[in-house]
């Protein structure tokens, strides 16, 4: 509840003011975590980056803003943190894994091509890929395979 001050002015009480700042934390720390997402995806994926923008953009601008600020300015940049818990290339062939078993291909051919940008080597990717055969089965396999084939040819 607002107290009054001088002159008819409100105050806040201190549970509101610290409402406040809170929020305004969340604001600040929001755009760190923007300017980080757009910054990696920049450095390693600048057509990703485009994509997201130009693409999502003219339907859906939000969820690209949620995609940058969320997927690369939250999640993968702890990669990049002074002693990451997983490197950017074990991030990316995690990622592989799971947009692979669940036959998000485009999704998935977007992420070898990052990864091979970030170091991770072909040999890895397949290996990956073959490992899914025991616990997603073979038809995921053999079609993440062709979209890793197609991928390694344009490169």
């Amino acid at each position: 509840m607002k107290s009054e001050g001088l002159a008819g002015i409100g105050f806040l009480e201190f549970d509101e003011i610290k409402e406040v700042l809170e929020n305004l934390n969340c604001i600040m720390s929001t755009n760190k975590k923007h300017e980080a997402g757009k910054k990696l995806l920049l450095l390693n994926r600048p057509d990703e980056y485009k994509n997201i923008i130009e693409g999502l953009g003219k339907i859906s601008p939000e969820l690209g803003e949620y995609l940058i600020e969320f997927v690369y300015g939250t999640i993968w940049s702890r990669s990049y943190e002074e002693n990451p818990i997983i490197t950017p290339k074990t991030r990316a062939l995690v990622t592989i894994s799971c947009l692979a078993s669940l036959g998000k291909e485009p999704q998935l051919r977007s992420h070898i091509q990052g990864a091979l940008k970030i170091g991770c080597k072909k040999e890895e990717i397949i290996e990956v890929l073959l490992h899914l055969a025991i616990y997603a089965g073979f038809p995921v396999t053999i079609n993440s395979i062709k979209v890793a084939q197609e991928v390694f040819e344009n490169e």
